[in-house]
This record gives structure tokens, C-alpha cells and sequence, in this order.
């Protein structure tokens, strides 16, 4: 068990998945294609500028936390994240050849988080009958720091919901939430978000 949830905060972290779209591919060699001659001896290439690139991260949200209006409940969560961030990484033909993993990346990204959680995984005994989801702005630099700011919602009926406004503080795969609702209750949670991100470089 120690092992396999290694691999999943390893997979979650490294962002290991990369897919180039156009232009050369890793390790591919044109041979028609003469190389780049440098203009007198001395002289060095300029430097690759780094391409956009877009990463689509999925994954599940596991937290715990209170929920307060008056007094405080406990409450545990498992939801769903869907982001899209876009970024910029290095080509592919400019990596390092001892480090073939290594994608190059510009420390910082921005995008969007679509969450959901349905009524069946929340534990509060004040259950709420819709499912609840949450719609955010999210920056991060590198993999280790990130802040997201964004709304939440109850589609349908959501007196018994969760509508308001949310900041979230990110550290790596873990997270602190905080939501201000609109019937004047407050949330408070924690948790670790696994997801596996994709990177689509153009």
C-alpha cells in the first residue's frame, strides 16, 4: 500500500505526461534537413524560446474539515478536479539526454478548476441533496506553491448547499480551503489533491 500511494503523489507531482504537437519530436532526426550552421566560430545558437503549452490535470479531492453557523459540524469530503492551465515549456529537441523525463516547464502557470462533489461522498449528517461544485481561478509556481480564488455553487435548491465565495492555498498536493457562504455560514478544510496532469506543448 506504502508503495502504490508513492507512485501516486510521484505521478501527481512530476506531471510526467507530455504529448508534442508539430514540430520535431524528441529524439527525431530529419535527414533531409541540414544542420543549423553557426555564423563564425565563437558564436553560439540563440537560446530556444520556450513553446505555449497547455496542461489538463484530472484527478480526485480528498478532504476534512468543519462547516459553521453557530456551532461547528465536521465534515469530510471526496470530490472531483478538473483543471486547464496554460503555461509554456522548452522543445523537445533542446532537453537534456540524461534527464528524458524532464519537460522543460516555465515555473509559472495559470488556469481553471471545475470541482464537483456528489451528496454521496460528503459526511456531514446535514446532507445536501445536489451534488455541490466550485468554479476557481488558479495561479502556481512550479509544482510547490498556488493560490486559487473562485466561487462555489449548489445547482438547484442550495439552502442546505454550499454558495459563496472561496480562496484556496496550495502546498504541493495538499491544499487549506476557505469558503464564505451566502446564509452567513463559513467552511474551513484541508486535503490532498492526486491528479495526473497532461501536457499538450504546440
Amino acid at each position: 500500500m506504502t508503495r502504490a500511494w508513492a507512485l501516486v503523489v510521484t505521478l501527481a507531482a512530476c506531471g510526467c505526461v507530455h504529448r508534442q504537437i508539430g514540430g520535431g519530436q524528441p529524439g527525431h532526426v530529419v535527414l533531409e534537413q541540414p544542420p543549423a550552421v553557426l555564423a563564425a566560430r565563437g558564436t553560439l545558437p540563440a537560446k530556444p524560446l520556450p513553446a505555449p503549452a497547455v496542461v489538463v490535470s484530472a484527478g480526485a479531492i480528498l478532504d476534512w474539515g468543519e462547516r459553521c453557523s453557530g456551532s461547528c459540524a465536521p465534515e469530510g469530503t471526496l470530490g472531483f478536479e478538473l483543471g486547464l492551465y496554460f503555461t509554456r515549456v522548452n522543445r523537445g529537441e533542446t532537453f537534456q539526454a540524461s534527464d528524458p523525463h524532464d519537460i522543460g516547464r516555465v515555473p509559472w502557470e495559470l488556469g481553471v478548476n471545475v470541482g464537483w462533489t456528489p451528496p454521496e461522498t460528503r459526511t456531514l449528517t446535514l446532507a445536501v441533496p445536489q451534488p455541490t461544485m466550485y468554479v476557481e481561478l488558479q495561479g502556481r509556481y512550479h509544482f510547490f506553491f498556488g493560490l486559487a480564488a473562485g466561487v462555489a455553487v449548489t445547482p438547484g435548491d442550495g439552502r442546505a448547499g454550499r454558495n459563496g465565495v472561496q480562496l484556496a492555498e496550495m502546498l504541493g498536493p495538499f491544499y487549506l480551503r476557505q469558503q464564505l457562504l451566502f446564509d452567513s455560514s463559513f467552511a474551513l478544510s484541508a486535503g490532498v489533491a492526486v491528479k495526473l496532469p497532461v501536457t499538450l506543448s504546440f
